[in-house]
């Protein structure tokens, strides 16, 4: 179903553009909006076996893809001889707009009083 003969899960060397992997995920994903629902109970365990390979798979390639990233911003930060505590600075914030994690809010129930 999802074979396309890309190896992105770390089995293999893989290099080049990941934006040219983009529609490919998102093909991925529609297919699975049309997941065969008129199944045997067998079949069953089998998708849910899959899908729970698949997501183990894209939460490894997501957390090599942030490594990656990181590495990345902080390496053209120093080239950039940015100062050395704002370093690598902006590739948190990236990696939680891409994966859609909203920013840190204060706890809920809390309110700021002014005291300490």
């Amino acid at each position: 179903m999802f074979d396309s003969g890309n190896d992105i899960t770390g089995g293999g060397e893989r290099r080049g553009s990941s934006t040219a992997d983009v529609p490919e995920f998102r093909a991925w994903a529609a297919s699975l909006q049309a997941l065969d629902r008129d199944v045997s109970d067998p079949e069953r365990v089998d998708q849910l076996r899959g899908l729970e390979e698949l997501s183990c798979a894209i939460a490894a390639a997501q957390a090599q893809i942030s490594v990656d990233l990181e590495a990345s911003v902080r390496s053209e930060d120093e080239r950039r001889s940015v100062a050395r505590d704002e370093v690598g600075r902006g590739a948190a914030a990236q990696i939680a707009l891409a994966r859609r994690i909203p920013p840190l809010a204060p706890p809920a129930g809390s309110r700021s009083t002014g005291r300490s």
